[in-house]
């Protein structure tokens, strides 16, 4: 629970207010907790090598337009890694704070864009939106 969130439960003259906050550290928690599994199964599936002779399933097929989050950013080569880890901490930061909720996967998208291949055009998106509204927050980093 963030230090300024703890004072309030403990500075609290009513109880409504000490309840109300530890509901919503309660549902951050609760929403954490959700994504672990997903992301122990994703680490489970990469340390798993396929059966052998078995080749992935490759299909290409067509995805209507949803909403998203992105940070996006021309980055040094060897600058991607943080960056990427910067950008998706800003993300669920930002997204989070605006009461959005988490409708998909985290990832990343880089290619080169005619650039040299010391930098690259990087994008951090996030399978988060505002659900039924719709809305969505979208931030540039210009290079």
């Amino acid at each position: 629970m963030p230090l300024e969130e703890t004072r309030t439960i403990l500075t609290a003259s009513d109880v409504a207010t000490r309840k109300r906050h530890i509901s919503a550290h309660l549902r951050r928690l609760e929403e954490e907790l959700g994504r672990t599994p997903r992301a122990v199964a994703a680490l489970r599936d990469l340390l798993t090598p396929p059966p052998s002779g078995s080749a992935p399933a490759i299909e290409l097929r067509g995805v209507g337009t949803a909403p998203a989050a992105a940070v996006t950013a021309t980055v040094e080569a060897q600058d991607v890694t943080s960056w990427f880890q910067g950008a998706l901490g800003e993300l669920f930061a930002t997204v989070a704070g605006q009461g959005l909720r988490e409708t998909g996967p985290a990832g990343g998208v880089y290619g080169t864009g005619g650039r040299p291949p010391s930098s690259c055009p990087a994008t951090a998106p996030s399978g988060r939106s505002a659900g039924s509204s719709g809305s969505t927050c979208r931030r540039r980093n210009s290079p």
